[in-house]
């Protein structure tokens, strides 16, 4: 089952790039994603144990090599984002947990760990921001890092 979900979300990546992202990159808009590779090499990788050459060949010719300028990863200890993904999927009326929503605490623990670790090695992308504190704050902080990136969009038009 795990090499079968890798295969959906290499699948379902390449047909969002192919559909959506490439068209906007190539009008000159910006992309904002959720979630994008990096995803599948925590999640399928780290987590699910798949062999990370294949994910990194996956990943390769899903994305058609395009890569995030910046990525903004929201840190939270792991019982805090579990909790806050269950609450949100009751207020969504969601009757059911999300399948990650109920793997345990050690399987949520290896996801943040391996984003802090992917994070770590690639500093001129990753953006780590404490998702424990106020609201407000958090976004000051994102659109303190996006300002550069702002000035210079305005500069080009």
């Amino acid at each position: 089952m795990p090499f079968a979900e890798l295969l959906l979300y290499a699948a379902d990546r390449a047909q969002h790039v192919e559909e959506v992202i490439k068209p906007a990159l190539e009008a000159g808009k910006w992309v904002l994603c959720d979630r994008f590779a990096d995803a599948t090499v925590v999640y399928q990788g780290a987590a699910r144990g798949q062999a990370m050459e294949i994910i990194r060949t996956l990943n390769e010719k899903a994305t058609s090599g395009i890569r995030p300028n910046l990525t903004f990863l929201l840190d939270c200890p792991e019982e805090v984002g579990l909790k806050r993904a269950t609450a949100r999927n009751s207020l969504e009326s969601t009757t059911d947990q999300d399948r990650f929503e109920r793997e345990g605490v050690v399987f949520h623990r290896k996801i943040r760990k391996a984003y802090l670790d992917l994070a770590s090695r690639d500093r001129n992308r990753f953006v780590v921001i404490d998702a424990t504190m106020p609201e407000e704050r958090a976004t000051e902080q994102i659109l303190r890092h996006l300002k550069p990136y702002l000035e210079r969009a305005r500069e080009i038009q």
